[in-house]
C-alpha cells in the first residue's frame, strides 16, 4: 500500500478546480471487518464489526483501484499498527489483487479539526452548499455549514439495517435533484460503501467525502475522543476552538 500525504489545500483546490473526486474512509474498523479481525466484536463506538460488510469494502478497493479521482483513505497511524506491521494488510490486499494508492486521513480531519485548522475547507464548503448525512444530533450543525439538506442515518450500525445504506444513498441523491454537489458522509464504518453508492448515482459527478467524526466538535459529541472531552470541559476554550474553526479568527 502506498500512503499520499496530501494537505487539505489540495483538495480544496481540487474543488475550486471543480473536479469531483470520492473520499471513503478506510480506518481499523473497516480493516477489520475486510480481514475478519475481531469478527462480531465491537468497536468502542459501538459498531459491529461483520465479515459480510468487509466483503462490500472489499468489493469497493477492488472494482475502484483503477478510478484516478476515487481516493480511499487510512489513516497513517494505522500503518504502525501489527495487522500492518506484520504484513497481514499487505497479503490481504495482494491475495486479492489490489495495489492500493490511499491517502493520509487523519491530517485533513481530525488532526486538522483539534488543530482548530478547518476554516479553509468550511469556507469552500459554504460555497458549494453541501448535503451533509449523519446522526441527528448533527441537524444543528448543517445551516453554520451552510448545507442545502440534511440526512439523518441512524448510528452506529447503519450497515446492520437490511436497506439501511441504499435507503440513505437515494435521499442523498433527492437532495441533490441531479444537481452537482459536494455530500458530506458521517456515518462509521458504513460511510464508505454510502460514498461509493453515491459515486455511481451520479458517475464520479460529485464530491463524496467520508468526514468520520471531524464535525462532532462542533455539537458536543464524540467525548470518547479524549482532545473532545477536554474541550467540552473548558466551554470558553470550545467557544474559541469553534470561532476559529467557523470564522477562522
Amino acid at each position: 500500500m502506498i500512503l499520499r500525504r496530501l494537505p487539505m489545500a489540495a483538495y480544496v483546490r481540487l474543488m475550486r478546480k471543480g473536479v469531483p473526486f470520492a473520499f471513503p474512509g478506510y480506518s481499523d474498523a473497516e480493516w477489520c471487518c475486510m480481514t475478519g479481525m475481531r469478527e462480531g466484536g465491537l468497536t468502542g463506538a459501538g459498531q459491529l464489526l461483520s465479515a459480510e460488510h468487509g466483503q462490500l469494502l472489499t468489493d469497493i478497493l477492488v472494482r475502484r483501484q483503477r478510478d484516478p479521482l476515487f481516493f480511499p483513505a487510512v489513516p497513517g497511524c494505522l500503518t504502525r499498527l501489527p495487522a500492518f506491521c506484520d504484513g497481514l494488510v499487505e497479503r490481504f490486499l495482494d491475495a486479492r489483487g489490489v495495489d492500493l494508492v490511499a491517502h493520509e486521513r487523519d491530517a485533513v480531519l481530525d488532526d486538522l479539526a483539534r488543530a482548530a485548522g478547518l476554516y479553509p475547507f468550511i469556507r469552500q464548503l459554504r460555497e458549494m452548499g453541501p448535503v451533509l448525512v449523519g446522526p441527528e444530533a448533527l441537524r444543528p450543525f448543517a445551516p453554520e455549514l451552510g448545507a442545502r439538506a440534511f440526512v439523518p442515518v441512524s448510528t452506529p450500525n447503519l450497515h446492520h439495517e437490511p436497506g439501511g445504506i441504499g435507503r440513505a444513498a437515494d435521499a442523498v441523491e433527492d437532495a441533490l435533484a441531479g444537481r452537482p454537489g459536494v455530500v458530506l458522509v458521517s456515518a462509521g464504518v458504513s460511510a464508505a460503501v454510502l460514498v461509493d453508492k453515491v459515486w455511481d448515482f451520479s458517475d464520479g459527478g460529485v464530491w463524496a467525502i467520508d468526514c468520520g467524526s471531524v464535525w462532532d466538535g462542533f455539537v458536543g459529541i464524540g467525548a470518547q475522543r479524549q482532545w473532545r472531552a477536554d474541550l467540552y470541559a473548558d466551554p470558553a476554550r470550545w467557544e474559541r476552538w469553534r470561532r476559529k474553526n467557523l470564522e477562522g479568527v
